[in-house]
């Protein structure tokens, strides 16, 4: 009896690992998600929907409650660009907070972001 409770219980902690991992792998996954320089570069590609992880530039963030719309500066380690959002922000949005916005490059050189999307780590150890 006791050999076989050890079995199940050894088969659950593998399961649990196992499930773990696979979740920790898929938060850190930039499937999808391109720089600044490549959204840029596709200017004037108004049917593209883009994923750009970047974080939010100091002092660059201007709200414009009643209407519910913020511009704000985005930068990567590639380069820089405007973004306008319209709709309810977070609380966690800050400026210096790293995100994955989601949305298309205009033809006047803005990013018309749909959503806002905060990084999320499920362990402290890899960040």
């Amino acid at each position: 009896m006791k050999r076989k409770s050890w079995l199940i219980i050894t088969a659950a902690v593998i399961t649990a690992a196992a499930a773990f991992f696979v979740v920790l792998s898929m938060a850190h996954s930039d499937e999808g998600v391109i720089t600044i320089r490549d959204v840029t570069s596709q200017q004037g590609d108004s049917t593209g929907n883009w994923g750009v992880k970047g974080s939010v530039s100091p002092g660059s963030i201007a709200w414009d409650g009643p209407n519910q719309v913020m511009k704000f500066a985005f930068s990567d380690h590639t380069g820089k660009m405007n973004v306008i959002y319209r709709g309810t922000v977070p609380d966690s949005f800050k400026p210096g907070t790293v995100l994955t916005i989601t949305g298309r490059y205009r033809q006047d050189g803005m990013f018309e972001a749909s959503s806002l999307g905060r990084e999320r780590s499920l362990c402290a150890i890899c960040h």
